[in-house]
C-alpha cells in the first residue's frame, strides 16, 4: 500500500486523489498517513542529504556547473547555474550573453541581475 501510495505521488497525484483511489479499493487513510508516507520517502530518496546537497549533486551529475551562496543562518541567498554546452558557448561566442533572471520577480521581488 506505501509503495501504491508513493508512485501515484511520484506520478503527480494530489494527495486527495490518491485517498479517493485508496477509497474506492477499500483501503482506509486519513490525509495525514498520505502525507507521513510521501515525506517518509522523500527523505529515503535524499539519501541523508539536504535538499540543497541533494540539488547540487544532481546537478552535477548532469554537467551543470553551479555556484550556490549561503547566508549565515545558511540559508541559500542565491544559486547560480549554467549547463557545461553553455559554458563552451560562451567560450566560442563571448559576444553574445543572453541571461534569463526574470523567473517571478514580482512574487518574490528579488534584486535584478544587472551587468
Amino acid at each position: 500500500m506505501e509503495a501504491m501510495v508513493v508512485q501515484m505521488h511520484q506520478s503527480g497525484a494530489a494527495p486527495r486523489v490518491i485517498l479517493n483511489h485508496l477509497k474506492e479499493t477499500r483501503v482506509i487513510l486519513k490525509a495525514s498517513d498520505v502525507h507521513n508516507i510521501v515525506q517518509k520517502a522523500n527523505l529515503e530518496a535524499l539519501c541523508g542529504k539536504t535538499h540543497t546537497e541533494a540539488l547540487m549533486l544532481y546537478l552535477k551529475d548532469k554537467h551543470i556547473t553551479a555556484t550556490v551562496a549561503v547566508d549565515q543562518d545558511n540559508h541559500v541567498r542565491y544559486l547560480f547555474w549554467q549547463p557545461d554546452l553553455s559554458k563552451d558557448f560562451s567560450c566560442c561566442y563571448y559576444d553574445v550573453l543572453v541571461i534569463d533572471c526574470m523567473y517571478k520577480t514580482n512574487a518574490y521581488n528579488p534584486p535584478s541581475y544587472t551587468l
